[in-house]
C-alpha cells in the first residue's frame, strides 16, 4: 500500500521520503500517483 507517509513493499514499511531516496539511488523514477493517473488517460 502507499499512502502519504509511509510505503508497504514486500512487507517492509518505508518512509516516503527514505523510500524516494532508495528508489533514486537504484535509478528507479518515481512518481506520485496523480501523475501516474493523468499518464494513462
Amino acid at each position: 500500500f502507499v499512502d502519504e507517509r509511509q510505503v508497504d513493499v514486500n512487507g517492509q514499511v518505508w518512509e516516503i521520503g527514505e523510500f524516494l531516496w532508495q528508489m533514486e539511488r537504484r535509478g528507479i523514477q518515481v512518481y506520485p500517483l496523480e501523475t501516474a493517473e493523468k499518464k494513462k488517460r
